[in-house]
């Protein structure tokens, strides 16, 4: 006779919120169309352009669409609460920056670099009670706060 002990639970998949976000970004860029299946699971095999958590019902903390060539505005993905790092460098965004992009709780970089980005930071990057901006000295273009806060490369 055989006897398992299961340490952590079953894993259920990645948290839902950010399933049905990964698929409006999908959905928006045939370069992410091709990636199927659970995004964070099993642990190790995650999609090459995320990283996720280890939690029992995993989320997307890291999102790395540089330099694939995306274009058009980026659609609405702010479900995905968990985010630490978005990095939409080296690409042909347009339009407005989104001011979603200034509403994910516990984001620490942004990079927005090398794109067709137009108009001012919108008002949810720039408000200093969620992130404080300053250039930097050492790099034309880099937008960052003091310590371990957010910045931002634009």
């Amino acid at each position: 006779m055989e006897v398992f002990k299961v340490q952590r639970g079953l894993a259920n998949g990645t948290n839902e919120q950010d399933v049905n976000a990964l698929k409006v970004l999908q959905g928006q860029y045939q370069q992410l169309q091709s990636w199927a299946g659970d995004p964070c699971l099993p642990a190790g095999s995650t999609w090459e352009w995320l990283k996720c958590n280890t939690d029992d019902l995993p989320r997307v903390t890291e999102l790395d669409l540089s330099g694939l060539g995306l274009s058009s505005p980026l659609p609405d993905f702010s479900s995905l609460i968990a985010l630490e790092i978005i990095d939409l460098s080296n690409n042909s965004l347009s339009g407005q920056i989104p001011d979603f992009l200034g509403t994910f709780p516990y984001l620490k970089e942004l990079n927005l670099a090398d794109n067709n980005l137009t108009g001012p930071l919108p008002p949810s990057l720039t408000d200093t009670r969620k992130i404080k901006l300053k250039k930097s000295y050492e790099a034309q273009g880099w937008l960052y706060s003091a310590g371990a806060k957010p910045f931002i490369h634009l």
